[in-house]
């Protein structure tokens, strides 16, 4: 126990050493800090990579036959590399025991000790550098050889147990991959052959929603959510061109106006929303690259969002509509895409939101607050009695793109593909999920709060929270 302790104290001093600001390295170039510092511990390693290389047989084996596994880099090549470089390599998947060695013995390498300038303001003599710990501060006694080189042994340890770890679970997620490409391809021929031809009357069967939650082929996706949309409105790619062509008459006589010096802030649609629309398309989903500049679904964004600009100038233009019509043109063309975002924007709930209407948007939320206050009684506190916030005030930004300027791609697809076939009723689920997966990041000010729901931090939290077969199961639970 003594031993496991030290090992905990050694791992939490050195990452406590990488992460701090304001340490400064010291070059260990005293011939007994080296000599110390780069021993290898092959005496009771070995038995660990004898049974870590049958065990890793037995992983490999069992995986799938394709997954791709990295060759471990040369030891002039290792050398070569940086801290933070091996701190990548020490995420890829796919290693023997013998490289997971290779890589954890490379990192302590590079361990050395970190000197806090408010203890040592002074530069550190070779004599007391050459007794510098990596594992205690500079301003306590220095351990024992035996101690310190115990504890680089513990490090190691832990390092390796680590990365085996890591390589586990990158297997797992490979299998999981293929298993669920297959699924995919079976499931492809059964929505086109079975389930597409009869679905306008056969969206309530039990199998059909059931195969919903489990995700929609990419191949069929657009023509389901289409029936699924439905058109309501009765609009056709007729009534596209037109929206379209009079959007582009409308915008070059605002241009006219402002060349002329004429205001147009009187007109239900001004140049300046026309301007936003072009702003909003440049952020919309840039890590792709589709949306921006010269990609290729530039133009069929910009024509769906000019068109229904014109086609309800009397709803306000809010930059939510931008990642939501991306969506729906990774999966169909821009006419389909008029149609479906016309009519998806015409439900009770999304109308409501976009024309302001707040009676009927907090009565349609008001279950959300009573379930929350039963699921998540903390949260709800915080949020509703704390802050003093509703519903609507901080689920009004993801609900308006229905999450597709929030949410990772292949999970808001997810979410979409049941929410298409349950309605509204299945988004109060959905949110209570999505609180329980952000809850805690949830306990700021109400500023930051508004600003997580909004996804002003996609990438460090929405992205690393959500995962779509895990929000899947726990929307289910409620």
């Amino acid at each position: 126990m003594k031993r496991y302790a030290g090992a905990r104290r050694a791992d939490a001093a050195s990452i406590s050493a990488f992460e701090a600001d304001d340490l400064t390295e010291v070059d260990l170039t005293a011939p007994q800090a080296q000599t110390e510092s780069s021993e290898t511990y092959d005496e009771e390693n070995d038995d660990d990579d004898e049974s870590d290389e049958a065990a890793d047989a037995t992983q490999i084996n069992a995986s799938a036959p394709d997954l791709h596994v990295h060759e471990a880099p040369s030891a002039q090549a290792r050398r070569s590399l940086d801290l933070p470089d091996l701190e990548k390599l020490a995420i890829s998947r796919g290693r023997t025991a013998t490289q997971r060695r290779d890589v954890a013995r490379e990192i302590v390498g590079h361990l050395k000790p970190m000197l806090d300038p408010r203890i040592e303001p002074q530069n550190v003599s070779r004599e007391k550098a050459a007794m510098l710990s990596c594992f205690r501060p500079t301003n306590l006694p220095p351990k024992s050889r035996k101690e310190d080189k115990r504890h680089l042994k513990e490090y190691e340890r832990l390092l390796r147990k680590s990365l085996k770890h890591e390589d586990l679970s990158h297997r797992k997620q490979g299998r999981f991959i293929i298993q669920r490409a297959k699924h995919l391809t079976n499931a492809a021929d059964i929505w086109e052959e079975e389930i597409l031809p009869a679905l306008e009357t056969g969206r309530s069967d039990s199998r059909t929603k059931a195969l919903s939650w489990k995700g929609l082929p990419t191949r069929c996706r657009g023509r389901v959510w289409a029936v699924c949309i439905g058109n309501a409105l009765g609009l056709s790619d007729d009534t596209f061109s037109t929206a379209l062509a009079n959007a582009r008459e409308t915008l070059r006589e605002l241009r006219e106006k402002r060349a002329d010096g004429q205001d147009d802030s009187g007109e239900l649609i001004t140049l300046a929303s026309f301007e936003a629309i072009d702003a909003c398309i440049d952020e919309t989903y840039a890590d792709l690259g589709l949306f921006q500049g010269e990609g290729p679904l530039f133009a069929p964004l910009r024509d769906v969002l000019h068109a229904y600009r014109f086609y309800r100038a009397d709803v306000e233009f809010n930059k939510a509509l931008c990642p939501l019509a991306a969506l729906l043109l990774l999966n169909v063309g821009a006419p389909e895409a008029f149609v479906m975002i016309a009519n998806l924007l015409n439900r009770p709930l999304m109308l409501a939101l976009y024309t302001l209407d707040r009676p009927v948007v907090d009565r349609r939320l008001a279950a959300l607050s009573t379930r929350c206050s039963l699921h998540l009684p903390e949260l709800h506190k915080h949020l509703h009695v704390d802050l003093g916030l509703g519903p609507r005030d901080y689920l009004d930004a993801p609900l308006r793109s229905l999450f597709a300027a929030q949410m990772p791609i292949e999970v808001v697809s997810r979410v979409w593909d049941v929410y298409l076939f349950e309605g509204d009723a299945f988004l109060i689920r959905m949110c209570l999920a999505l609180l329980q997966v952000l809850e805690t990041a949830l306990y700021g000010n109400e500023q930051e709060v508004l600003d997580i729901m909004a996804g002003k931090d996609r990438e460090h939290i929405w992205k690393r929270r959500l995962f779509e077969d895990d929000f899947m199961e726990r929307v289910k639970r409620f």
